[in-house]
């Protein structure tokens, strides 16, 4: 079931949590007029809707997460029709003046500016201290997870940790280095473990954020940086601990996609269809154009709906796929009509649930429990325990009802199955891109594929394993320095 608190925030929020995108400045805190920071987080019901309004924004930035972490990997592509628009990110042509970059650059400012306010505003609300604790975790782990898409996205950035009153003051952080950024992150993490619960067992909180969430994207946080000692007891806690968590990998892979907030989600960014704008368009965004064209395919969708050919799998990624996999008619599928045209499967739901153009009921997983089982995987092989590690590839793999790997494998093709397993498994979810980055064989990996399929204008380099600073930042404030390479 739908946690519907947390995808709809009362409409009295929606001004303050919109006031950090109005201006021209990446953390604008002019206060809107009725609703403001000064006369709201008054008391605990104003607290827990401030949180549930923080949790509403995550929907802005994950609805096209898609266009920074696969498209520019081996594993999606774009229609034709749709390279206009979004293109340059299938052949890593991204610049400064790339608008889908400010996007992501102030939508993610935004964000950290709400949760700034909710961190230095809610200590002042009397109310229950087991609530305040936890209601603070829970903007830290936001604030968390946005800083870490951020410094993996552009590097250096800047950081911000305060609530924001002079505009004049925003427009005056520089980018900090990437370690200082991490070590927030780290700190915000650490602090979230202690004050969210394991889980959650009054329905209208199930979806937010936990300790094993925490843990396992503090996990992620180390392993990005390749410290794989400090991820590891992390992990080992977790998976050690599943039951206590309730997580599990689900029997059937296919209702990973179709059950909402089921026991192998960690966390997810909620959707819900409404007239507000709360649902997500993946199931739209994600089929080929070519259905709607009069009598090319079948259309899933009665009426046609509005497609967008976007995150379409590449050849290379069908190919990835084991013989008798589970996972690959459930993650791609084609047109029975039109030969070739593929499609990315897993977040296609059923007509019947489709019931809004570009409003539908698909979460986005930004953490599953197989995720999990691979990074831990992952630790445990890069300190030494491959062994160890095979076994917790072999518990997706077995579900995949694929034949187990050998415990005798070396370190070094332990290290390619799991990066070839989180592929096949994780495929279009936003991973792979920084998979590949963190295995170091980003630039490698795309040369081959740009030879395998003479895909012309595909030349990549180690500059683009972070993407440009948007041109706009840098005119509000010049000091602002741009990446290398750009």
């Amino acid at each position: 079931m739908k946690n519907k608190q947390l995808r709809r925030a009362a409409l009295l929020l929606s001004s303050l949590w919109l006031m950090a995108g109005c201006t021209e400045n990446f953390v604008d805190i002019q206060p809107p007029t009725q609703v403001t920071v000064d006369n709201f987080f008054r008391n605990e019901t104003e607290a827990r809707q401030g949180i549930n309004g923080l949790y509403n924004t995550l929907r802005g930035r994950y609805g096209n997460y898609w266009l920074f972490t696969e498209v520019p990997s081996d594993n999606s592509t774009f229609a034709p029709e749709s390279q206009a628009a979004t293109g340059e990110f299938d052949l890593l042509g991204w610049g400064a003046q790339t608008n889908a970059l400010s996007g992501a650059w102030n939508g993610h400012y935004q964000t950290i500016a709400n949760a700034n306010i909710a961190l230095a505003r809610i200590p002042n609300v009397q109310m229950d201290q087991t609530l305040r604790s936890r209601l603070l975790g829970e903007a830290r782990f936001i604030r968390a997870l946005m800083y870490f898409n951020l410094v993996r996205f552009f590097g250096d950035v800047p950081l911000v940790t305060q609530e924001q009153i002079d505009p004049a003051v925003s427009r005056t952080f520089l980018r900090r280095p990437a370690a200082e950024v991490y070590a927030q992150i780290e700190a915000d993490l650490t602090e979230a473990i202690g004050a969210l619960p394991q889980r959650y067992t009054v329905q209208n909180d199930i979806g937010r954020a936990t300790s094993g969430a925490a843990r396992t994207l503090l996990a992620k946080v180390h392993m990005q940086q390749r410290e794989y000692a400090q991820a590891l007891p992390l992990l080992r806690d977790v998976v050690a601990n599943e039951t206590a968590y309730g997580y599990q990998l689900l029997g059937n892979y296919a209702n990973v996609f179709i059950t909402d907030n089921n026991a192998e989600i960690v966390f997810s960014v909620q959707y819900e269809p409404d007239n507000q704008g709360s649902g997500s368009d993946f199931p739209a965004a994600f089929l080929p154009q070519i259905m709607q064209a009069p009598n090319s395919a079948p259309r899933l969708y009665t009426p046609p709906i509005g497609l967008g050919g976007n995150n379409l799998p590449t050849r290379d990624i069908l190919l990835a796929f084991e013989p008798n996999d589970i996972r690959r008619p459930v993650s791609v599928d084609s047109l029975t009509n039109v030969p070739g045209v593929l499609f990315t499967r897993k977040f296609v739901v059923p007509a019947a649930a489709f019931t809004i153009n570009g409003n539908s009921d698909v979460d986005w997983p930004v953490i599953r429990y197989a995720d999990v089982l691979l990074m831990y995987a992952e630790c445990l092989n890069e300190t030494g325990a491959t062994a160890d590690a095979i076994a917790q590839v072999n518990r997706v793999r077995t579900r995949a009802t694929l034949p187990v790997l050998v415990a005798t494998l070396s370190q070094t093709d332990a290290r390619a199955a799991i990066l070839k397993e989180r592929r096949v498994e994780l495929c279009f979810e936003g991973h792979r891109w920084h998979d590949l980055i963190r295995a170091g064989v980003m630039v490698e990996t795309l040369q081959a594929f740009a030879t395998r399929y003479n895909v012309r204008g595909l030349t990549p380099t180690a500059n683009q394993a972070v993407y440009a600073i948007p041109q706009r930042e840098r005119s509000i404030n010049p000091e602002i320095t741009q990446n290398p390479g750009y």
